[in-house]
């Protein structure tokens, strides 16, 4: 009993004995830093003195200051957090830009002081990109003379010494851009060889995609390209930038001058709040093969790769962590082996990321790129009550066991690439990943970008299960928006889609839509897919496809015998049943009759037909938020929905639930031609 207590009370003592330490802008680096009268002033006396701290310290940065540099841990179980009253103190890597001279042409310099290979510069708070050629979002179609190394870029050696050693951003996929560095151009005949970025982010780093003859790329980082307003070179101790007839002294320039902000490194139970982070040249928080970090309510702004980097890390917590203006992604929560475990990230903020082509391609694993949140392929991850709005690549991206996806609210992703969704995952089938949900999400459009590819078709999807996907169900989701698919499956094993709500937009750009669509590639299968209970609302039947099933090779076999044996259908409602059930078979679209549906594959046999209605009679309604709501229905009207439900004045909605109505009143939609139809086929 003795010893008991002794344990107990070395236990108490120790905690009660934790220290906190105090920097301010006010304070002196001479000074204890024990008392807020006597607080250190700088994170390099901060870094040098981590190392003599007990676990369970604390270092508490007082709000309203701002402290430049890098805050590196030495000690395992340091919480960083703040004291005082104000705004949340800020640690930054921004250095403005003052002193520049003009160099004729519009273009101006100024030396700029960094060690690093600068990615990241604002001009009056906007993020600028790199010179580049050609202008915007021009490509030059190239042709391919080896998978991963030579490409002829016409009129390249013309401009052989303007490119030779500098960068080459290449459209290799659909969902692909990677920066590459120029080794050699030929003097005649346009060919350009490169290698690999040399601003990989990890040893995870993706290898070089294999291009496509017809797809484009462009060149970055030559001062002959400076002609477009605000865009930048760094080179030989200068930022050269092009401010045509602008005073560059009449506008702020801030460079990102510190690599990472946040180096945790392999520090264990470390514990990060109430921090304001910006201006990194790539991370702002970094965390490498370590367990339970903490991270919450923070803000990180400006970073010229990823907000927070995590790789093989395990009992990982962000919460409440806004993220903008992020060049490649905003949460990285990248696994290797062993995988990362339990994962979560809540209630973040996180918008505009990855939205300036070339700028965040940094040849890490190309699902992760341009991305609000990837969780790579961790084991047991919840991601939950996040909102997401304009991304270049995908909002969420999952993989690995016991993946709980729900409450998100999503919308405008798939602004710089496409084939990714506004929620993706992809597996290969080595290992089977099991236990994973999707759920209660609110997706809005999925907008995809065809610049520098040979695709023509439109848009992107909003939930995404790639590759060969097992154990996902996907239940409750309200899909809404332009894009391509709403639920899309490629060779899918146990995948439960139920009880979804998904209503297409009704502009052109939506044209071609297929509400849910599963792949069978040559080779792979396609087992127990289920689809039941899901409503789907078209507004443009005759090119927005209820459903399809497209499969590479039927290999002899026909398809009512194959499509029964694989996929179960039934308690569906859709708008769209005259021309709107479609399968796709060896390059070719044959359309479907919800009766002819029934007919010749036994399918869908209990789901109805629902009375189309025009859209300006209809009223897609959402609550976004955990708790159950009341919205107020416009100008007090009453509507209905397809349950028989009445709403007058208002309706009450749960946490991330939606309702599909139609004014009281309403005229139907005049029936279409009975005939089924044939469309060209069409891939993404």
């Amino acid at each position: 009993m003795k010893k008991l207590i002794t344990v107990i009370l070395l236990f108490v003592a120790g905690h009660c004995m934790a220290t906190n330490y105090y920097v301010s802008n006010s304070g002196n680096d001479g000074n204890d830093g024990v008392t807020t009268d006597k607080a250190w002033k700088t994170l390099a006396k901060v870094n040098s003195a981590m190392a003599a701290m007990s676990s369970g310290d604390s270092i508490l940065f007082e709000k309203g200051s701002a402290f430049y540099g890098s805050l590196i841990f030495s000690r395992t179980g340091i919480n960083i957090g703040s004291y005082g009253t104000g705004a949340r103190p800020v640690i930054t890597g921004s250095t403005t830009v003052t002193g520049w001279a003009d160099m004729g042409g519009g273009v101006y310099r100024a030396a700029l002081a960094t060690k690093y290979n600068l990615n990241l510069v604002t001009v009056d708070g906007q993020l600028m990109t790199i010179a580049r050629y050609p202008n915007g979002d021009s490509y030059i179609a190239f042709t391919k003379v080896t998978d991963t190394s030579k490409i002829i870029m016409p009129g390249a050696s013309a401009i052989r010494t303007n490119i030779l050693n500098k960068t080459i951003a290449i459209r290799h996929k659909l969902w692909s851009v990677q920066r590459d560095s120029i080794t050699a151009v030929s003097a005649i005949g346009d060919t350009v060889t490169y290698v690999r970025g040399n601003m990989a982010l990890s040893a995870n780093a993706a290898r070089l995609e294999a291009v496509s003859t017809g797809y484009g790329a462009f060149y970055m980082g030559s001062i002959t390209f400076l002609d477009t307003y605000g865009e930048w070179v760094y080179t030989g101790g200068y930022l050269y930038m092009y401010f045509g007839a602008t005073n560059p002294n009449s506008v702020e320039v801030k460079a990102a001058t510190v690599e990472t902000l946040v180096n945790i490194g392999i520090k264990n139970n470390i514990s990060i709040r109430d921090i304001e982070l910006n201006y990194s040249n790539l991370h702002a928080i970094y965390l490498l093969s370590n367990s339970n970090t903490k991270i919450t309510n923070c803000g990180i702004t400006y970073s010229g790769a990823e907000g927070i980097h995590v790789f093989q890390s395990n009992m990982l917590t962000i919460d409440s962590v806004d993220c903008s203006n992020i060049l490649s992604t905003a949460i990285c929560n990248e696994s290797g082996f062993p995988v990362n475990h339990n994962a979560t990230v809540r209630r973040c903020n996180i918008t505009d990321v990855g939205r300036l082509q070339g700028m965040g391609s940094f040849n890490q694993p190309n699902t992760s790129s341009y991305t609000a949140i990837n969780n790579g392929i961790g084991d047991t991850c919840l991601v939950e009550l996040n909102y997401i709005r304009r991304t270049g690549k995908s909002g969420i991206t999952f993989g690995g066991d016991n993946a709980k996806i729900r409450y998100n609210d999503i919308d405008s992703c798939g602004l710089m690439y496409k084939d990714n969704g506004l929620i993706y995952t992809y597996a290969d089938g080595t290992p089977t990943f099991v236990n994973r949900e999707i759920h209660h999400n609110i997706l809005g459009s999925g907008v995809g970008n065809n610049n520098g590819t040979t695709s023509t078709t439109y848009g992107t999807v909003r939930i995404y299960m790639d590759g060969v996907t097992m154990n996902v169900d996907v239940h409750d989701n309200t899909l809404y928006g332009e894009g391509l698919n709403g639920i899309h499956s490629n060779n899918g094993t146990n995948i439960n889609v139920h009880d979804n709500l998904i209503v297409f937009d009704s502009s052109t750009a939506a044209a071609g839509s297929r509400g849910i669509s599963w792949f069978k590639w040559a080779g792979d299968t396609i087992i127990n897919f289920t689809v039941q209970n899901n409503t789907i609302v078209s507004f443009m039947p005759a090119t927005q496809m209820a459903l399809k099933y497209t499969v590479s090779n039927l290999y002899g076999r026909p398809l009512a015998e194959i499509l029964p044996l694989s996929v179960t259908m039934d308690g569906n409602s859709y708008t769209n049943t005259d021309y709107g059930i479609f399968k796709a078979e060896a390059g070719s679209i044959t359309s479907y009759t919800l009766a002819q549906w029934r007919t010749n594959f036994g399918l869908d046999m209990g789901s109805v037909k629902l009375t189309a209605y025009p859209k300006y009679q209809t009223l897609l309604v959402y609550n976004a938020t955990p708790y159950t709501v009341s919205k107020s229905l416009p100008g007090g009207k009453s509507y209905v929905d397809y349950s028989g439900g009445n709403y007058s004045g208002s309706v009450s909605l749960g946490a991330y639930e939606s309702k599909f109505l139609i004014l009281t009143g309403s005229t139907p939609e005049p029936p279409l031609p009975a005939a089924a139809v044939r469309l060209p086929f069409r891939t993404y």
